[in-house]
């Protein structure tokens, strides 16, 4: 039986209409709405990759559509390691070796941390610049946005991020943790796969903004490290 064609303008007004999963929803259901772009050699050779317009984090570490995972046991300190990070790129300063292309604009979107909570890792990681300037706090107070939720998981959390990334226009989004957000069982391949490739991902490319995502690494259920973890 032959496949629904809807002309790819059209789908797109639609898209844009205000039904951003209409593309997507259409050819899971089997209509044929797009084919992947194709790109040649000749156009490949010729692009310069030293100097990558979508580069966020050099030497292409990390691009426009691109998504890290921060990994770690409970309690190490990864909500404040990525407050560290945001707070080090929006002055277009070094983190460890991580170098920004620019001054970088981000947002974090979490579920653990109470106000309070936010506000002791911001101010210890505003200590540990003993030379910040009164410019340099503006452009960090200018640059990060933090949000709580803590209500909405998969389908409902990435409309909130799209939403937030299209009012913020930030250059990052940090994540914590992954857990709150993915609403299902995180040992499932298949349906994590589909929440991060098909729906987290498609948004990446179309906000250009990448992700890092925080997430517990799983507790030993036997074994000597158990008690002490």
């Amino acid at each position: 039986m032959p496949r629904t064609v809807i002309p790819l303008d059209i789908a797109l007004r639609l898209e844009a209409e205000g039904d951003p999963t209409f593309i997507p929803e259409a050819e899971r259901a089997g209509a044929h709405v797009r084919l992947p772009k194709r790109l040649t050699p000749r156009e490949l050779l010729a692009l310069d990759t030293s100097k990558d317009p979508n580069e966020l984090i050099k030497h292409r570490f990390l691009c426009r559509g691109g998504a890290l995972l921060n990994v770690g046991p409970t309690g190490v300190g990864k909500s404040s390691l990525i407050m560290q990070m945001g707070a080090a790129w929006a002055l277009g300063r070094d983190f460890f070796g991580l170098t920004p292309a620019r001054s970088l604009k981000s947002i974090f979107i979490q579920a653990e941390n109470d106000d309070m909570d936010m506000a002791e890792m911001l101010q210890g990681v505003l200590a540990s610049f003993p030379d910040l300037s009164d410019m340099d706090r503006e452009t960090i107070s200018a640059s990060l946005g933090f949000y709580r939720e803590d209500s909405r998981t998969g389908d409902a959390f990435v409309k909130i991020l799209e939403d937030l990334l299209k009012e913020t226009m930030a250059d990052l989004a940090f994540v914590d943790p992954a857990y709150a957000y993915y609403g299902g069982n995180v040992s499932d391949q298949l349906t994590v796969t589909s929440f991060l490739r098909n729906k987290v991902q498609p948004l990446l490319n179309r906000s250009g903004a990448a992700l890092i995502i925080n997430h517990h690494s799983n507790k030993p259920p036997t074994g000597k490290e158990k008690p002490s973890w």
